[in-house]
């Protein structure tokens, strides 16, 4: 985490250089809802990441509660509902999600 904290200043400050703005987007992984959330260590970590992001100046989406837990099973956003990639129709949610987003 301290090296993470670290990216997100200097994120932070390319953002205030180069006068734009960045956004961090944060998929998540096939496991978040197959296992126990509360008690996945992933769930812990993403509590952690998300604050230090959502404590700098970038822009944050998070597409666990936009997109996935929106659907009746989100794991028909993965082939066959098993570990891996999206599939064709997840990643056209996604770039749609983000699109609006950026709107």
């Amino acid at each position: 985490l301290k090296l993470f904290k670290k990216v997100i200043k200097k994120l932070e400050k390319i953002q205030e250089l180069e006068e734009i703005k960045i956004h961090v987007v944060y998929l998540p992984e096939y496991f978040r809802f197959v296992l126990n959330k509360k008690n996945n260590q992933n769930y812990k970590e993403k509590n952690k990441i998300e604050k230090i992001i959502k404590s700098s100046k970038l822009g944050y989406l998070d597409l666990t509660t936009t997109m996935f837990y929106k659907n009746d099973d989100p794991l028909n956003f993965f082939p066959y509902k098993r570990y891996g990639h999206y599939t064709e129709q997840a990643y056209k949610e996604i770039a749609k999600k983000i699109k609006k987003y950026l709107d």
